[in-house]
């Protein structure tokens, strides 16, 4: 029986998960893996109206939780996977694809859900055991951001982007895509600089927004100190 089409709608909020392919390690967050995720997944969310609420992009998965203001939710993630693999099969010399083909988007309705959603993705490596607090993670994560706040995410010259040096008549003989690439070198039309925000989430709630973020730190400390104690047991 084949599988219903997704329902897509617009000012939709949901829960986001992702897996790299067969589980492996594909985002093991090494410097020049971070730079390239924060750029790719602040300008994909740029290119698609997507909001951001909380994210957080363990070693073999990513978890987002976002509100879908346009009804883009399917080309934002198929732009953000291409995009990031591509990166990624750059800096490794590997080619295919880094991702699942399908991933997970739960539609989150109330804001009760939203905190837990927000907490459990920012809380995701300590459950994991890798790290103590949430904010001590080294991947791309939203764990030290606060609502509303903006970060400039400058293009890395990593990946696809990277600086291209002139090859050699024999290098170019070898390796006959050497000269295309030299081609376009310089002439990406992607913007150097992008801003990736934190919004607010648009959920009806009856405090403020630091009244809403300190309920998602509340719940993530929650989270903190269970994965604490069960550590210690």
């Amino acid at each position: 029986m084949a599988t219903p089409p997704r329902q897509v709608k617009k000012s939709t909020t949901y829960f986001v998960t992702c897996r790299c392919v067969s589980r492996t390690f594909r985002l093991v967050p090494t410097d020049k893996v971070t730079k390239l995720v924060e750029y790719c997944l602040a300008l994909c969310a740029f290119l698609t109206g997507i909001r951001l609420h909380a994210y957080c992009f363990m070693s073999n998965h990513y978890h987002l939780v976002l509100t879908d203001v346009r009804g883009l939710l399917p080309d934002f993630m198929m732009r953000l996977n291409a995009l990031l693999s591509r990166n990624l099969n750059a800096i490794r010399g590997w080619n295919g694809t880094n991702f699942e083909k399908g991933y997970s988007a739960v539609v989150v309705t109330d804001v009760r859900s939203a905190i837990e959603e927000c907490a459990y993705t920012v809380a995701n490596p300590v459950k994991a055991d890798l790290v103590v607090r949430s904010r001590g993670w080294k991947g791309c994560t939203s764990a030290r951001m606060k609502f509303g706040q903006s970060r400039v995410i400058k293009r890395p010259k990593l990946g696809i982007w990277r600086h291209v040096a002139r090859s050699s008549k024999k290098q170019k003989r070898n390796k006959p895509w050497a000269k295309g690439r030299e081609r376009f070198k310089g002439r990406s039309t992607l913007p150097e600089t992008v801003e990736l925000t934190l919004e607010p989430i648009p959920l009806p709630w009856s405090g403020t927004d630091e009244d809403l973020l300190q309920a998602v730190r509340d719940r993530v400390e929650q989270r903190e100190f269970a994965a604490e104690k069960k550590r210690a047991a």
